[in-house]
This record gives structure tokens, C-alpha cells and sequence, in this order.
């Protein structure tokens, strides 16, 4: 094994020596993966694995191999699925034939609750292993950045309602807002403990994706703060990212590996694998097809990860803000800290990663920096593969959590109006600052930017980046959104023909 694996390593060099020559392609971009170490992931050294899942269907997506491996090993498993993917409206129409109105919106979500439940049951896992919380379809990102309170909260365009109509769900007192999904994971957090969490992978492009990922390492900010001892191992799996999963179904025999997307090879902390056997593979697949309301649409692309791998990103804890000692606070490049040591990028983002990114490089972020600056401003500057431009629009968010509550900051800019000469240099640059004081001198802050077209859509958006300002002291949240759920019992699972 180890022979063929350095065979295919020094083939992998050999075409990644060709990329100034042929440029890039398929061939080029499968030579540089197969290089990427992939760390079998070790399920019998946890005792307890939550898998959080944006849809009902994501957590067989994205982790069926998981699941199996860490039941098979006796793990306690809990699946949370957020949302129950009823504002899919092709899905409405082709996958389950509803009507696309309030009704029929309400009777996919229920029905995809059960799809969820007849899969686990594929995969040998009982019923009482998922969680529905029931949170709007296609709006975690609006509660994320902008239905944060409950006092006013988002209401679905799909089902027509600011709150879950479904009997199966955990919280039925919760209303669509972003305390109450914070809270609902918390609560769950607190109570299960698990050692082993899988989240979406933060840069996932789906909003949904992402801002789930926000909101659940969050969550467990929350709940390390008040447990210090308490860290579980935290890794995120993709399911939406270009044209992931990688390879190409015409490419992925043999031998039926499940690869990191080039774009993310060069990011994060690394890749684990979770190995599926035949019989694994087989059942995984099932499973998918279980999820017959989206076959229509989706059907190749579902069956593209049942393979032999799943893979999972190690996602870090918060990073601490480091402080300018020397360097121009709007060329990060130049930033030094107390020590003379270089304060390095935050967050690196994939390039490349879509069409229009590789055909408009002033669109294609590339990297956030984050430092403090005279102890009371907060800089950032985010990177573009290209030269900025005044033709598209940046735009920085913040989500600051402080001990009071957690507040919202967003900046658009150009290039900082601040530092006279900074149109002249750094040309890739896009700077801000934000005095702290003005974010309610918070001890963690999430941070994401996008290019957009002005008064168009994103054509590019980073994961939320956190950054930890301070050893948190207990925070404080609202007793009201920090509730016991209580699940009603499921309903009978279907057999598979059923539905």
C-alpha cells in the first residue's frame, strides 16, 4: 500500500511540474489533491458524537459513513437537523408533486422529516437519534445577520409562519429568530456533551450551511466558556462548494474516493477521513435514496457521496486578536506584533473556487487579516486575488458577542478614505476599522466579507471567522431563549417503499 501510495506521488509531481505549462486542469487538480494528507479519523476514541445537519437530508450527505462508523462503535449518536428544507419549491413540485402553497410548502417539510427518519432506519440507527428544531428553510443566514431578536422575528415566505408548525419539533415555543436557534443549541450542548461534534464546513457555500456553522461554534463558545475543561473535537463536512463532490463521477473509478475540492487543499487545518466498506457504501446509498423528494432534482448529485470516503475539516478554536506593535494598520502586511513576530492572516479563503471568480480576480477574496489597533479599534482587511476595484462592492460583517447581548456591524468600502496614500499601494486590500466601543466591547466577533455587484448579488463571501478579544467571563443570554425543548415522541417510521 505504502508503494502505491509513493507511485502516485511522484506521478501527482510530475503533472503538478506541468502546471506552468498546460495551466490548469482536471488532471492538474487531481495530481495536486492526491497529495493532501488524509488522517483516518480514529470514531472509538470519543464516547459521544453530535452531528448538526442544516436540511433533512444533509446529515446523510454529509455524514452517513460517520454515523454507522460511531454506532457500530457503541458512540451515544444525536443528529440535530435545523431546518426541515420546506422552501424547496422544485422539490415541491417534481420530487413530491404538492401544490406550491402554504399547505403544500408544510406538507414537503413534514414529509422530509420522515424521509430523515426512514434513512436513519437504513442505516440501523433508531428514530430517537434525530432532533428536528424545525427553523425556516432557506433563512438561517436572515437570522444570523439580521431576525436576531425574538421580539421581531423572521417569517417564512414558504410555510407563511415566524414559528414551527410541525409536531415534531424541539422547541415548539421558539420563535424564528437567531436567540432562539443560539439558544435551542446550547440547551442541547449542555445536555449531551458530546466530545465528538460535526458541523457544516464554515466555508460551505449554501447560506444555510454557513451560517449554521456560525451559529453552532457559537453555541459552543458559549458553553466552553462556562465549562473550561470542556473541548470537544470539532470538524466540518462540505456538501456545497463549486463543483464538489470531487472527483467527477466520470473520473471516481477506481477508486471510488471522495477528495477535498482543490480550492480547500490549500486551507484549514487539515482533512480527516472516514472509510466506508462495500457494504457501508451500499447502505449510505440507500439511505440517500430514501430522500425521495429531492431525487428529482438532485438525484446524480446525492449519489455522488456515497463513496468510499467521507471527509471532514478540522475546524479550530476562535483565534485570539493580536495587537499592532509596529507596521501601517491598513498594510497588514507589515503588521508586527509586541514580540516582532508577523501577524499573519486570520482566515484564508479558496480561489479560483467558482467561474466568475477565476474570470474576475478583483471578485475572488483571497485572505482576512484582523488585528487591534491603539488598543481600541478593530481592523481588518480582506485580500483579493486581483486588484480592488470601484466597479464591485465590499462589504464587511460583524456579529459581536459581548456579556449584554450580541450586536451587528456591516461596512461597505472601496479602499479606506482614512490613509491618504493607501489608493496608491496594496492595491489587493480592503481595509476597515471599527472602534470596539461601538460593538459594545465584545469578547468574541465573527467576521465575513463579501464582493458584491453594487445593488447586486455576492459573487463572493468568506466563512464567518471568529476571534476571541478576551478570555470570556460567563456570558450572559436570556433566560427566555435558553429553554428546554421538549420533542414530542416520532411519529411511526416509514418503510422505505412508504412514501
Amino acid at each position: 500500500m505504502r508503494r502505491r501510495w509513493a507511485r502516485a506521488a511522484w506521478a501527482a509531481l510530475v503533472l503538478m511540474g506541468l502546471v506552468g505549462l498546460l495551466g490548469s486542469s482536471p488532471y492538474v487538480d487531481l495530481a495536486r489533491i492526491l497529495l493532501t494528507e488524509l488522517e483516518a479519523l480514529d470514531v472509538g476514541a470519543y464516547e459521544r458524537l453530535l452531528v448538526v445537519a442544516p436540511h433533512a437530508d444533509d446529515e446523510i450527505i454529509g455524514t452517513a459513513g460517520l454515523l454507522m462508523a460511531a454506532h457500530d462503535a457503541g458512540l451515544d449518536v444525536r443528529v440535530v437537523v435545523a431546518t426541515n428544507g420546506d422552501g424547496y419549491l422544485n422539490a415541491a413540485l417534481r420530487g413530491a408533486g404538492l401544490l406550491p402553497t402554504t399547505e403544500g410548502f408544510r406538507r414537503l417539510g413534514a414529509l422530509r422529516q420522515q424521509e430523515s427518519l426512514a434513512a436513519m432506519h437504513l442505516l440501523g440507527l433508531p428514530a430517537e437519534t434525530l432532533t428536528f428544531l424545525s427553523y425556516p428553510d432557506r433563512g438561517l443566514a436572515s437570522l444570523w445577520t439580521a431576525y436576531w431578536s425574538h421580539d421581531r422575528p423572521f417569517r417564512s415566505p414558504y410555510i407563511r409562519a415566524d414559528h414551527s408548525p410541525y409536531l415534531l419539533t424541539y422547541n415548539p415555543d421558539a420563535q424564528y429568530s437567531g436567540d432562539f436557534l443560539l439558544g435551542d443549541l446550547i440547551t442541547l450542548l449542555r445536555d449531551q456533551r458530546p466530545d465528538l461534534l460535526a458541523i457544516p464546513h464554515p466555508a460551505d457555500e449554501h447560506p444555510d450551511h454557513s451560517a449554521l456553522a456560525a451559529f453552532a461554534r457559537l453555541a459552543l463558545a458559549y458553553v466552553e466558556a462556562e465549562h473550561p475543561e470542556y473541548r470537544p473535537d470539532v470538524l466540518g463536512y462540505l456538501v456545497h462548494a463549486g463543483q464538489y463532490p470531487f472527483p467527477a463521477a466520470s473520473t471516481r473509478e477506481p477508486p471510488n474516493l471522495l477528495l477535498p475540492p482543490p480550492a480547500f487543499s490549500e486551507i484549514g487545518a487539515g482533512w480527516k477521513a472516514v472509510s466506508l466498506t462495500e457494504e457501508g457504501i451500499t447502505r449510505k446509498a440507500m439511505a440517500i435514496r430514501a430522500h425521495r423528494s429531492q431525487r428529482s432534482t438532485l438525484g446524480a448529485f446525492l449519489d455522488g457521496f456515497a463513496r468510499g470516503t467521507e471527509l471532514y475539516a478540522v475546524i479550530e478554536r476562535p483565534l485570539p486578536l493580536r495587537t499592532i506593535a509596529e507596521g501601517g494598520p491598513f498594510r497588514p502586511t507589515t503588521w508586527l506584533d509586541a514580540d516582532g513576530t508577523q501577524i499573519g492572516p486570520v482566515l484564508l479563503d479558496p480561489v479560483r473556487d467558482q467561474t466568475m471568480r477565476r474570470r474576475v480576480p478583483s471578485a475572488d477574496l483571497a485572505a482576512m487579516h484582523a488585528a487591534r489597533w491603539e488598543d481600541d479599534t478593530l481592523v481588518v482587511c480582506n485580500r483579493v486575488r486581483g486588484h480592488r476595484t470601484r466597479a464591485l462592492s465590499y462589504l464587511l460583517r460583524v456579529v459581536a458577542i459581548g456579556t449584554d447581548g450580541v450586536a451587528h456591524y456591516s461596512a461597505r468600502s472601496g479602499y479606506n478614505q482614512l490613509d491618504p496614500e493607501f489608493s496608491l499601494s496594496d492595491t489587493n486590500m480592503i481595509c476597515d476599522q471599527v472602534p470596539l466601543n461601538d460593538l459594545g466591547d465584545p469578547w468574541l466577533v465573527a467576521l465575513s466579507a463579501e464582493a458584491r455587484l453594487p445593488g447586486g448579488s455576492a459573487l463572493d463571501t468568506t466563512a464567518w471567522q471568529f476571534i476571541l478579544l478576551e478570555p470570556a467571563t460567563a456570558p450572559l443570554l436570556d433566560p427566555e431563549v435558553v429553554a428546554v425543548g421538549g420533542e414530542p415522541a416520532p411519529l411511526p417510521v416509514p418503510e422505505p417503499g412508504d412514501h
